[in-house]
This record gives C-alpha cells, structure tokens and sequence, in this order.
C-alpha cells in the first residue's frame, strides 16, 4: 500500500470507519475491499485512492457520512485534489439518476447543493469503475434476494461502456452468474444535449435550457476553483441564460495538470467555446479566455475580464512591472515579505485554506507576462469587451484601464472587494446587462 493510501486508511480509521457497521463487516473492511477490487482491474492511483474513502461524506444509498463537506480540504490533502473530486462526486450522485458513472450523455444533479454540473468522459470513467466496485462487493456479501441481486445488476448497465477491460469481465461474469442478460439495458439519458461531454474537463452548470435560442454563459475562474472564486455568481436566480462554470484543467474533478498553463487554457478554451457565448473569466483565467477569444472571435459574442494579469500590454508602466514582478517571485518560491505583498494583491488572506493551495498550484505556473495574444482579429469584429478592476491596487488599476484601451471596451470599477471585484453586489446588475446588450 502506497504512503497515500496508508494515510488515507489512519484519517479513516480516525474518522471511525472501523466501527460503523456495513455488509460483509465494518464500513472499513468495505471501503478496504473496494480500493482492492479498483487496483486488480490496473486502476489509476487516484481512482484506488477514491474507492478507499467513497463514503467519506455519505451517499444516498449510505448515508452515515465519517465527516462533513467543511473538511473536503483535509482529505484533498491527503489523497489529492483528483481523487477527492471523484469521492465528492460519487457521495453526491442521487441514486434515481442511474449510476454516477453511466450519465455520460446528460447532467448529473449534486444532492448536496441541488446543482447539475457536467462531469469530464475521464471522471465519468472513474465514477462507472467505482461504482461497479462498490456494488459488486455489496452483491458479494450483503445477503441480497435474488432479483434485488438482478435489479442491482441491471442498475449498472449504463456503466458498461466505460469501463475497463478488468472491471467490464468482472462485471459480465457477475451477470452471468446471477442471470440477467448480457448486455443489460441500458437507462435511456433525457437530460439536455449541452454542454457536451469533454473529454478532460468539467463544468458546473446553472441556469434554464427553456428558452430557445437562449444565451450561454462560460466563467473561466483563476488561481482559486470555481466554488470560491464564483461563489455568488452560482447562488444567482438567473432564468434566461445557462451558465457553464468551467473547472480549469488542474482543478476538482477535471484531468490534472503539472501547472496553471494560460497557453493550455486557451486551447481548452477553443474546444469547448459553444458558437456566440459569453465569456466572464477572473485573474488567470482571464489570460486564457483573451487568448481563445484573440484566435477565434467569432465564437464569442463578449468578454469580460476581470482584474486578469495581461502585464504585457503595459509592461512600461512601473507599477504593472511590479505586479508582474511580484508574480514571478511568487511562483519561484517567495521570501515572507514578498508572499504577503503578492496574497495581498491577489485578495488572498494569508491564512486562508485555498491560500495555500493557491502557493502550491502558483509554483512554475506559465508567467501570465509571457501572453500578449494577436488583437487585430478581435478588433475587427468588434468584440464587445467589459474590463472590471476592484481599486485596491495601482497596477492593477493602470493595467485594466490600459488594455480597456486597447481592446476599445468599457472599463469598470468596483471598489471594496480587492481583486474579488465579482463579489461586489454591483456585479450582478452590470454583468447581465452587459452580456443582454451584447445580445
């Protein structure tokens, strides 16, 4: 058993999962079996880490949860940021949909904050292993009636085009052995065709499909996750838009990455960008989304950018060369006074969790400097462009007003929230009206 694993196993052992009672023994020995089952089939580290602590916040088949969301962070900490998002996912699944991992075609609904998000086909993957995992080995030794054991076969059906070879005989040969037919049928998907399904990267997803046509909505978040840097933006009652919360690759459940990589966003970006949306990107994520937008303007119909450290459309300017200077140092590795200086700038509090996962992701991150993507094509078309700054630094300041310049946009400034300028309550208000009068 790896370090991780090891590790993973004590927080459950901490947690109790020794002594909450499950079929075939404690919830422990369950948990133990099913990583077990997920390495035999040659499954990822992470999919093994995630199948030993499934049911780390509860499902809705098992709901005694060993510890509660507040504490998804100390379990990132000590599985990963990937397997975590597998375990949130998988605990999240309401069970009437079908099986986490067979909804490839459709949204799945997260029970815990009533929102539907888009898993990436790779987390779709992972989530059909589990699942076939952990109720092969429930079938194997929960005692069940013989046709609950045939309906618990059927329910996986929609599972059997992801998975492996290993897990797709395993599962085939319990079929056999209890008599359902081969293949099982498979839950027709009635959920809405878009976003599609990526390969790599996920979405929350928010909003109404009712309207036809209706706008489509894509925030690109920055150095924090979507659930942070978003955090108002997806409590909204918005009624005539879909809202796409894009996790960056390296983020929650999409694929991993080594670093944050602007020129990587960008090509993810222009995958993915539906025909004629909007594009609300903050920070980092803001250098992605004009590099996408510079390639291919016809597929975006506006931009807002929020605070995004474009430093070399100013690079002359004192006080953006020492912001971007500031970020270099912070991605090398900063002395004490630096760091601060930087956390500051970003709207960071220097204790807070996601600061120091922030550190961590920030080190050898694509200097966002580096971007100075072509504006002729943009131009052209007359992007409309809305460049929203918080008023809490003079770089910051200077750099929005001049690439507002540059980009013929509207510059706005929302004072009082640092380089969250999304959170002010003006935001709402000026965000939509701009997005409808791009329409």
């Amino acid at each position: 058993m790896s370090s991780a694993l090891t590790a993973a196993r004590q927080l459950l052992v901490a947690w109790g999962a020794a002594k909450v009672p499950h079929p075939g023994g404690a919830l422990l020995a369950h948990l133990e079996r099913t990583a077990a089952q997920l390495a035999a089939w040659g499954g990822e580290q992470a999919w093994v880490a995630a199948g030993l602590c499934h049911a780390a916040y509860g499902t809705e088949g098992f709901p005694q949860a060993l510890v509660g969301l507040a504490d998804r962070q100390s379990l990132a900490e000590v599985i990963g940021q990937e397997a975590e998002a597998i375990v949130y996912a998988y605990c999240g699944a309401a069970r009437a949909d079908g099986p986490a991992g067979g909804r490839r075609q459709g949204l799945v609904h997260d029970r815990f904050t009533g929102r539907g998000w888009r898993p990436s086909v790779a987390l779709t993957r992972a989530l059909a292993e589990l699942s076939v995992a952990n109720e092969l080995d429930i079938l194997a030794h929960g005692a069940l009636a013989p046709e609950d054991a045939r309906e618990l076969l059927r329910w996986l059906g929609p599972c059997a085009p992801q998975l492996s070879r290993g897990a797709l005989d395993t599962y085939r040969l319990a079929c056999r052995d209890h008599g359902v037919q081969w293949p099982p049928s498979v839950v027709p998907d009635s959920c809405g065709p878009a976003p599609r399904p990526d390969s790599e990267l996920s979405f929350l997803v928010t909003g109404t499909t009712e309207a036809s046509p209706h706008p489509v909505v894509v925030w690109v978040h920055g150095g924090a996750p979507p659930e942070w840097t978003w955090s108002r933006q997806l409590s909204w009652d918005v009624t005539a838009a879909e809202h796409w919360f894009l996790y960056r690759r390296g983020y929650g459940p999409s694929a991993p990455a080594l670093r944050q990589d602007w020129a990587q966003d960008g090509r993810d970006l222009l995958r993915l960008l539906p025909k004629g949306c909007h594009i609300v990107s903050h920070s980092y994520g803001g250098v992605g989304a004009l590099v996408a937008a510079a390639q291919d303007p016809e597929r975006v119909a506006s931009l807002t950018l929020v605070e995004p450290p474009l430093f070399a459309f100013a690079a002359n300017d004192p006080a953006v060369a020492e912001a971007a200077r500031l970020g270099r140092v912070f991605a090398d590795g900063p002395a004490d006074e630096d760091r601060r200086a930087f956390l500051r700038l970003a709207g960071m509090p220097f204790d807070h969790p996601e600061a120091a996962r922030l550190e961590r992701w920030a080190r050898g991150m694509h200097d966002p400097s580096e971007a100075l993507p072509n504006l002729a094509a943009l131009l052209r078309r007359r992007l409309p462009v809305l460049v929203v700054s918080g008023g809490h630094a003079p770089g910051m300041e200077r750099l929005c007003q001049l690439l507002s310049g540059q980009l013929h946009g509207r510059a706005t400034q929302l004072v009082g929230y640092g380089h969250a300028a999304q959170r002010h309550p003006a935001f709402r208000k000026l965000v939509l009206a701009f997005i409808a009068g791009a329409e």
